[in-house]
């Protein structure tokens, strides 16, 4: 798994622009323990964010946000993409762009407009949150109980499906599992230790694949 390496080039980016004034006039830098955007805060220019303890942004970011931190919250609004690294990333806010996100947990209970693309023991896509785009993950757990409009291509250990996914899903996990209210809208294409048990009615294309070493429909 190469979340470390994630985090790693993350951090790297975010620590260059944070610890360097010089590139002050490039964008709005948020340092210290406690990186904070205000509730009532409007960033009018890209962020970065982080160093310290936490990094949220609670206000309004007009441009991108890059962070990095042992926690990472977003409950405001980022227009543009979010680029974070920590041990959590929790978006309870809105993303209007695309989600990249490494760490031990990445959490969303808000909004993604775009695509997610993350890298984490644990990627979480809650029954609150939506990602209008795709989503591109690698964990020991990903889990998708809210709806996501495009397709998914899952690796890793455990992928649980119970929402609508609008387009095909690929996965290489140990193991899939998918809820009655799961609903795939184009094909499956899967490989696990065990044939998954698929509901009636919850995959509206071909289904390739199964148990590892089975072939392929």
């Amino acid at each position: 798994m190469k979340t470390r390496s994630l985090i790693a080039a993350v951090a790297a980016l975010c620590c260059v622009f944070i610890s360097s004034p010089g590139w002050a006039f490039a964008a709005e830098i948020r340092n210290g323990p406690t990186a904070l955007v205000e509730p009532a805060e409007t960033v009018d220019d890209d962020l970065f964010a982080g160093g310290g303890r936490t990094a949220t942004i609670s206000g309004h970011v007009t441009g991108d946000a890059y962070a990095v931190a042992e926690t990472v919250v977003v409950n405001g609004s980022v227009d543009g993409d979010l680029i974070a690294a920590a041990q959590q990333v929790i978006v309870d806010g809105t993303i209007g762009g695309n989600l990249r996100a490494a760490g031990a947990t990445v959490t969303i209970n808000g909004t993604v407009g775009r695509s997610v693309t993350a890298a984490a023991q644990h990627v979480n896509l809650t029954s609150n949150g939506h990602v209008g785009g795709s989503v591109v993950a690698f964990g020991q757990t990903v889990d998708a109980f809210g709806p996501v409009g495009r397709g998914m291509t899952i690796g890793g250990g455990t992928l649980q499906l119970a929402a609508t996914v609008g387009g095909p899903v690929l996965a290489r996990v140990d193991t899939l599992s998918v809820a009655p209210s799961a609903h795939l809208g184009g094909n499956l294409n899967y490989q696990a230790k065990q044939e998954a048990n698929l509901p009636t009615g919850a995959v509206a294309g071909a289904v390739v694949g199964g148990p590892v070493g089975a072939e392929s429909a």
